[in-house]
């Protein structure tokens, strides 16, 4: 886990109040805990969309099972999805992420080219 994802889980947490009822989109999650944190009930989000390339299939995996073994205690398993979303320039990904509130991104910005393709994603 990068470092980066710790500092922004606290970070959501601290900042719960503001993610009450928003729609949540956590861009390259990886292990996915921001977005998990902004998914718990002491948050009570809309929703939250935990989101990685569609070539990490074991992200969605690990993630699933994560979401299904904390679904009674603190994650509401139908405000959580789990689903590809590959960062490009193309305008169909800007649409779909045009649908939250708030984009959650650790560690995703190393690179000129991947910069520009999280932006043309996740504009904001």
């Amino acid at each position: 886990m990068w470092p980066s994802a710790l500092v922004l889980a606290d970070i959501v947490w601290q900042r719960r109040e503001q993610l009450r009822d928003k729609r949540i989109v956590e861009i390259g999650c990886g292990t996915g805990l921001p977005g998990l944190v902004a998914a718990t009930r002491a948050i009570s989000p809309r929703s939250v969309a935990l989101t990685d390339a569609a070539s990490k299939p074991q992200v969605f995996e690990r993630l699933n099972r994560v979401v299904a073994l904390n679904a009674k205690a603190i994650i509401p398993p139908d405000r959580v999805t789990c689903a590809p979303l590959t960062w490009s320039l193309s305008s169909q990904q800007s649409k779909d992420t045009a649908n939250y509130d708030v984009v959650l991104s650790a560690d995703c910005l190393y690179d000129v080219e991947g910069a520009e393709c999280v932006r043309a994603t996740a504009p904001f």
